[in-house]
């Protein structure tokens, strides 16, 4: 995607041509296999800061960030709630996980709330996933009132910040950054 319209901009190909000079056009294979870079570490340093956070953990594609990220957390015995809309990476990491799953409604926390009050008791753990912005038609999720939901019923909640992060919020930092007053 090139929401911003930075793609053909002459200081990003300008800094694009610097790293290929210095560091060729691929890594070739994941860290494991090819090792760590500086930038590695030094682009997950910037985004930890940004976010406001200890850490950050960067993976080749933001699909394959949420196959793994919901894949590894839950497993058989959990449950994953999900908006109706989330991208299909994330319904491939819950089939991975092997919990369970029931979507509510589009940017329905009414919904999302019968459904935890119906369902949580039985799970030891519950995952709530939405988007910051849905790439299916664009529009903001209601963050303040999933992150509500989540302390009320003592469940987890993962944002995928794919279409969000870069557009959202004063300085780009996503749907939380957008919404920090009311959270």
């Amino acid at each position: 995607y090139n929401y911003l319209g930075l793609s053909g901009d002459p200081r990003v190909l300008a800094e694009v041509e610097k790293a290929i000079h210095q560091y060729g056009t691929s890594v070739s294979a994941s860290r494991v296999a090819s090792g760590e870079r500086p930038f590695h570490h030094e682009l997950e340093g910037e985004l930890a800061r940004a976010q406001g956070v200890d850490d950050a953990l960067v993976f080749t594609a933001g699909h394959m960030t949420n196959v793994n990220v919901v894949g590894h957390l839950m497993k058989p015995p959990d449950l994953v709630l999900h908006d109706e809309l989330i991208h299909d990476s994330l319904l491939q990491g819950i089939k991975l996980s092997g919990a369970g799953r029931r979507a509510f409604r589009h940017d329905d926390p009414e919904h999302l709330d019968k459904l935890l009050k119906d369902l949580r008791p039985n799970h030891e753990k519950c995952l709530i996933l939405v988007e910051g912005v849905y790439s299916m038609d664009g529009d903001l999720c209601a963050l303040p009132a999933y992150v509500e939901l989540k302390k009320k019923h003592g469940a987890m909640l993962l944002v995928d910040e794919a279409h969000s992060f870069g557009v959202c919020g004063p300085t780009g930092c996503g749907i939380g950054e957008h919404y920090r007053d009311r959270l």
